[in-house]
């Protein structure tokens, strides 16, 4: 078993990777969307996915644990987020959600997990690129769908973790 602690939550004082993080991990502007990508997960947990996790500075720590079959609860440096596969068009896709604050607003990650599972990479959509203002589902897959091969639609900052076990 593991708790969550309540802590305090302020997206004024998360620095630019912290954001990123959230997801696997939230996202630059943090979670920002009213709605997730798809309404429920499109696969099972991915069990490699699982574990405590550290970027590679040591100022992030992750911890991926299984809700259920299909939602995973990450711990990002202690603060509560949930998140599922939401994979469209090909892409690796997760929908995370913000359990801390009142209004549980999403963000969008696409990650990229190493052929021997030890490095996970998280890249958050640039809320620039798909607008705040997005209010379904269905629009957002299409606003997805339409930048997928845009640079911009990802922000420049990936996040690096580590998996520490």
């Amino acid at each position: 078993m593991f708790e969550i602690r309540h802590r305090g939550f302020s997206a004024a004082a998360r620095p630019l990777p912290r954001w990123l993080a959230v997801a696997a991990v939230c996202a630059l502007a943090g979670c920002v969307y009213d709605v997730p990508i798809t309404a429920s997960g499109t696969r099972n947990i991915d069990a490699k996915l699982l574990g405590d996790w550290r970027s590679k500075d040591g100022k992030e720590q992750l911890k991926i644990r299984e809700l259920n079959g299909t939602t995973y609860l990450l711990l990002l440096n202690g603060d509560p987020f949930r998140a599922y596969h939401s994979d469209f068009a090909g892409v690796p896709f997760v929908s995370v959600q913000d359990l801390d604050k009142p209004e549980q607003k999403f963000t969008y990650l696409k990650y990229a997990l190493s052929p021997d599972a030890k490095t996970l990479t998280a890249y958050a959509v640039n809320s620039d690129t798909l607008p705040k203002t997005v209010r379904t589902s269905a629009a957002v897959r299409k606003l997805l769908r339409q930048n997928l091969a845009n640079p911009k639609l990802y922000v420049d900052n990936p996040l690096e973790l580590v998996k520490q076990r």
